[in-house]
């Protein structure tokens, strides 16, 4: 800022100080009186015109480009909410068609050598194994007991409701 001008607002600083209310008592005259019509008039002159007479700017907006009323909003319509979908539990693994074939009781395990009759493969089953899903819970001598979930399923050696697995000949 230069001398001249730091000197040309002091000056007029120091001429308008005087006209200037100061302090809180000069907030509250001007709050407590309020403005005469006519003078509110002479500060708005669009304060004289009714609100019919103005319906050109809200028409015709002066600071949209096109000069055009924008649209309004759409109506949203909120989407149905989509149904909770049921928690269908998976059908359960079908009960392994097996046969028991035999018990072999160890000292420290025993193990359950079973027979898949669909595949015709022997396998060696232990407490705590895995078979499709169902899970080895018991092995006594005479019957193996596998479980999934609630389901259980029991296989016994020797068991006479089990029908005779056909045996196959081989043309010799």
């Amino acid at each position: 800022m230069t001398p001249i001008l730091r000197a040309a607002l002091t000056a007029l600083l120091a001429a308008a100080l005087p006209v200037l209310p100061i302090g809180a008592a000069a907030q509250e005259t001007a709050e407590d009186k309020p403005a005469p019509p006519a003078a509110e008039a002479a500060l708005n002159p669009l304060n004289a015109l009714g609100a019919d007479s103005l319906s050109a700017f809200r028409d015709r907006p002066l600071f949209t480009p096109s000069r055009r009323a924008p649209q309004p909003p759409a109506a949203v319509q909120a989407e149905p909410e989509p149904e909770p979908e049921t928690a269908t539990a998976p059908p359960p693994a079908p009960q392994p068609n097996l046969r028991l074939a035999g018990v072999i009781e160890g000292p420290d395990e025993t193990v359950a050598v079973v027979e898949d009759m669909g595949s015709n493969t022997v396998s060696q089953l232990r407490l705590g194994d895995m078979l499709d899903g169902w899970l080895v819970t018991a092995i006594d001598s005479a019957s193996l007991r596998l479980t999934l979930g609630e389901q259980e399923g029991e296989y016994r050696l020797f068991d006479p409701n089990q029908a005779a697995r056909p045996k196959q000949h081989s043309d010799e």
